[in-house]
């Protein structure tokens, strides 16, 4: 999925007037955390990962089908907790919580993780 896609559904679920600069901010915040959190933690071989250097709409997410769904899910969340539509964005974030979770679940269980290396002294 495609930064552009994503926000083209996300625009179609929950019409706004917002700037598409602001909803690739989001979408870029959570590209990092699923680096910092996910990606980085475990071996990778070297599977590539987002370009945040040339970041914008051709930008193709990290995440594979059926977990990018999961960039969809932020960008409704956080369109309805800046419209004051509270209980949309609760009902929006459980499914971004359980989806994420299931991706980093899947992430854990296909690529070893990166061991600390302990100090004797």
């Amino acid at each position: 999925m495609t930064v552009k896609e994503a926000i083209a559904t996300a625009d179609e679920m929950r019409p706004n007037s917002l700037e598409s600069a602001v909803k690739q901010k989001w979408l870029s915040d959570l590209e990092h955390r699923i680096y910092s959190e996910i990606y980085l933690t475990h071996e990778n071989e070297d599977i590539p990962f987002t370009d945040f250097d040339s970041f914008g709409n051709d930008t193709v997410l990290f995440a594979p089908p059926p977990y990018d769904e999961l960039y969809i899910l932020q960008l409704c969340a956080m369109l309805d907790f800046y419209h004051a539509e509270y209980d949309r964005c609760n009902n929006d974030t459980k499914l971004f919580d359980s989806l994420y979770t299931a991706f980093a679940r899947l992430w854990h269980a296909q690529h070893e993780p990166i061991s600390k290396q302990i100090i004797n002294r």
